[in-house]
């Protein structure tokens, strides 16, 4: 929950690093970057102050924690605390690694950390100590391993990665009044998430919260394969329009969002279809709620995967306010309407009908508010991703069906047809015939 404080700026890092980047000017790209990690080392002093005060307070006073845990949860959320400021230090390196487009590093830095956690979960099963305090810590010297890889990595390649001390009012203003539009947006993400966590757990208990815990893992792996497929295109499209190719930067916004919401497709159809399945060999028994709960959030991430492009685009404009206004709001009235709908006694599942509605508000809203700040129209948004993405899902909804219904084969393999079925229909009916041809050349290029 602290994040939201970070969050906004780590935002204007990346966009001004990317942005100073695309329009070539050295001086002012290295002038930014000192000055991120200046916003960042003040603000990661502010809350860890924060943390330690306002934080053990909500742990000790008002969560509902097994009193025989509380003092676990304790040394957690410190563990949690000291990894999230070192993640916090390591966003200008970071944002380097992504605006320079170096996605073979970052690639590697992705899989070396999955496998320093796999690591880890091993380490678990042999040692006789408290295994959440232990995993805890684990997380947290896996955090600054990669800090301070990532520090080596961009000093020696990117001439920008020097650290000097400076203070730029003029910059700082700047990018804190951009932050500080941001800021909304990051109160309504941390309400819709963390502030219906709470609403769950005070009219629901920890069990529905497991519930929930277990459908955000399921939908954070699927969404890594849209957000990894933004990192690789949004530097592009803030360069493209800090060059002023205010077209091209659109067209490439138009066309992440639908490819995003057919990848995004290919991977979570078969989910879907055996979600019950999947939880019962990942583990076993499970929280009844969190079959449901699973795939309403998979629904959740594909939405807001095709709207991730067009808050890219957003953002590279610099002009935030009226959008974080506007979208913010939306946001924004996940928890109140969450907290009617469940003072009223509706079940716990209509938290993610609430967040699934507002979300498509805001898609539309996002694309309505970027009409105003560039000559652009809505009518390719409707016919190139809306009408193409509508056509896939309902042809892949009834491939879904006869698969299920008239192929008697096991889980494993009705899986393994709906991701084969559900290609072949991305690549007809939700790809241009000149990316289909830009596809096969690419394969035959391999």
């Amino acid at each position: 929950m602290f994040a939201i404080i970070s969050s906004s700026l780590s935002s204007a890092i990346s966009r001004y690093i990317t942005f100073e980047l695309g329009k070539g000017d050295g001086g002012r790209l290295r002038e930014v970057f000192s000055m991120s990690v200046n916003i960042q080392l003040i603000i990661g002093l502010f809350i860890l102050v924060i943390g330690e005060i306002a934080g053990l307070w909500f742990i000790e006073n008002k969560m509902s924690i097994d009193e025989t845990r509380r003092n676990v949860a304790v040394v957690v959320f410190q563990f949690s605390l000291l990894t999230f400021l070192v993640n916090l230090i390591s966003v200008p390196y970071n944002a380097c690694v992504i605006a320079h487009e170096k996605m073979k590093f970052f690639a590697y830095i992705g899989v070396a950390e999955v496998f320093l956690k796999l690591f880890a979960v091993f380490i678990l099963k042999y040692v006789c100590f408290d295994k959440l305090e232990l995993w805890a810590l684990l997380l947290m010297l896996i955090a600054v391993v990669l800090r301070l890889v990532y520090g080596i990595y961009c000093r020696k390649n990117f001439k920008e990665c020097r650290y000097k001390f400076n203070i730029n009012q003029d910059l700082l203003k700047e990018m804190f009044g951009f932050a500080g539009w941001n800021f909304i947006g990051e109160i309504a993400g941390v309400l819709r998430n963390h502030g219906v966590n709470v609403l769950l757990n005070v009219y629901f208990g920890p069990v529905v919260n497991a519930g929930r815990g277990i459908a955000n893992q399921v939908s954070h792996a699927v969404n890594q394969f849209s957000r990894n497929f933004m990192i690789a295109v949004s530097p592009q499209i803030t360069k493209l329009y800090a060059k002023e190719e205010i077209a091209s930067s659109y067209n490439l916004a138009l066309m992440s969002s639908r490819l995003s919401g057919c990848l995004l497709l290919i991977v979570s159809l078969p989910l879907v279809m055996e979600m019950d399945f999947v939880l019962h060999l990942w583990l076993g028994p499970y929280p009844k709620a969190a079959l449901n709960f699973s795939i309403l959030s998979i629904i959740l991430v594909a939405v807001e995967s095709i709207a991730l492009p067009f808050v890219t685009l957003q953002r590279a404009t610099g002009k935030m306010k009226k959008y974080q206004l506007v979208v913010g709001t939306v946001h924004l009235l996940n928890f109140p309407i969450s907290f009617l709908l469940l003072a009223g006694s509706f079940r716990a599942d209509y938290v993610y009908y609430v967040a699934i509605f507002l979300a498509i508000v805001c898609l539309f809203c996002r694309v309505a508010l970027l009409k105003d700040n560039m000559p652009i129209s809505m009518a390719p948004f409707f016919k190139d991703v809306c009408l193409r993405l509508l056509l896939v899902v309902s042809a892949c909804v009834i491939m879904c069906y006869i698969v299920k219904q008239y192929i008697s084969i096991p889980p494993i393999g009705s899986m393994l047809l709906i991701v084969l079925f559900s290609t072949i229909l991305v690549v007809l009916l939700g790809m241009k015939k000149s990316e289909i041809i830009f596809l096969k050349n690419k394969i035959r290029g391999k």
